[in-house]
């Protein structure tokens, strides 16, 4: 992980506050992270670890600055991010097959807004 984005990283983040309720957690973070890199954030518990990987997936709002994933802004969950909980991250009142097709409903409402979104030469036949 390096401390300043560049265009060739897979995720990069520049100056990154997120907190809650008016209190910064993490504040003024960057970095670059480059394609096929596994980063693990060290840290004690509370540090806002978990906070920032939830930042840069989309999974929080950001209170100031930038995420960039494959070259291009993030500002929601992308398809083709992973991150992996601690702890199991399934929708305790669904069951299998609600937890599955509640990740493949939004999968299709992102490939379809996408798809709206395509300039005519991108555009599907």
């Amino acid at each position: 992980m390096t401390a300043v984005p560049t265009d060739t990283s897979a995720l990069a983040a520049q100056d990154l506050s997120i907190g809650y309720g008016g209190h910064a957690i993490v504040d003024g973070i960057s970095l670059a992270i480059a394609r096929r890199e596994v980063v693990c954030p060290p840290g004690g518990s509370g540090c806002g670890k978990s906070t920032l990987l939830r930042g840069l997936a989309g999974l929080e709002p950001l209170q100031a600055g930038t995420v960039r994933f494959l070259g291009e802004p993030s500002t929601a969950p992308h398809p083709r991010a992973a991150l992996v909980f601690q702890q199991a991250s399934l929708l305790p009142w669904l069951d299998v097959r609600g937890n599955v097709g509640y990740a493949l409903d939004w999968l299709a409402r992102w490939l379809h807004a996408r798809w709206l979104h395509a300039s005519p030469a991108r555009a599907p036949d």
